[in-house]
């Protein structure tokens, strides 16, 4: 066995409902332990259990790739120590460009296939990249869930120091579509 699994003793992380990227979790330590998998596999410790082949673990590794950017997302918005609404947009950008990347890059492949039904879905409930994001009406979409992010949020964004740097520039981009909207600003 390599030196990947000396150390300290790793549990297998299980799947659950309350936590978004818990199967990310799953997938990453099941990778984590490889090494340790492939050893009792050859002694025949799972019995007659099927063997993962290589390419089970790539495609384990590829959908790790596509379910990452959600755990970054909900990671970023978990904050208890800080004000998090202001990153909803951020988040919806970083997820979406990731997606987006994915189903670009990738040859036809699980990752592909997973990205491009997860970027469809995305866009159903937060836009697409090239429709209005960020609007100055609520609109409900499949469940009477919120399309897009709400126009608080944005202004939300705007205030916060963190994004200081980007206020300039995404005023600028905002700023002739927010002056067509004159109820925008008066929340």
């Amino acid at each position: 066995m390599d030196d990947s699994c000396k150390g300290k003793p790793k549990d297998v992380v299980t799947d659950v409902v309350t936590r978004w990227w818990a199967t990310c979790d799953m997938i990453e330590r099941v990778l984590v332990i490889k090494p340790a998998i492939k050893v009792m596999e050859e002694d025949r410790q799972f019995g007659n259990l099927e063997r993962l082949e290589e390419s089970d673990w790539n495609n384990l590794e590829i959908t790790m790739l596509v379910l990452l950017p959600f755990k970054e997302g909900q990671e970023l918005m978990e904050g208890s120590k800080c004000v998090t609404a202001s990153l909803v947009a951020h988040a919806v950008k970083h997820i979406r460009e990731r997606l987006t990347n994915l189903t670009c890059a990738e040859k036809d492949s699980v990752g592909k296939t997973l990205a491009t039904c997860l970027l469809g879905d995305f866009e159903c409930r937060w836009r697409t990249a090239t429709a209005a994001t960020f609007d100055d009406t609520v609109e409900r979409g499949i469940r009477n869930r919120q399309k897009g992010v709400h126009p608080a949020l944005l202004i939300a964004q705007f205030l916060d120091p963190r994004f200081k740097s980007s206020v300039c520039l995404l005023f600028l981009m905002l700023s002739p579509r927010l002056q067509s909207r004159n109820g925008f600003w008066k929340l």
